[in-house]
């Protein structure tokens, strides 16, 4: 039968081991925390990132799409004003030439 100071021994032992575990694991619960945190700033940087990143290219189609409509707004001034200078040079040579029949656009008035 173990004495009294062996039985002392083997739980100081026991309870130096214990306390040993407890704080092996301490540190490995600390080192993964650790190591989720980088990773979950990682992943927001990453998140931040593509935010970033569709914005500005949102941003650079908006632009393109309010040159491409801000052109064809020109051109269509351009061709409609081409287009009355045009039948005002029919409206001179009809009213020159009675033999030709006049065209009329009802989009634009004489």
């Amino acid at each position: 039968m173990p004495t009294i100071e062996e039985i002392s021994i083997n739980l100081s032992n026991e309870s130096t081991e214990r306390k040993i575990a407890d704080n092996d694991l301490e540190i490995k619960i600390s080192n993964e925390a650790a190591i989720r945190t980088e990773e979950d700033a990682n992943i927001c940087s990453t998140i931040a990132n593509d935010s970033s990143d569709r914005a500005k290219s949102d941003a650079s189609l908006s632009v393109k799409l309010s040159d491409e409509v801000s052109n064809r707004i020109k051109k269509d001034i351009n061709l409609k004003v081409r287009l009355a200078k045009l039948k005002a040079l029919l409206s001179d040579k009809t009213t020159t030439s009675p033999s030709r029949t006049r065209y009329t656009d009802p989009d634009i008035e004489p």
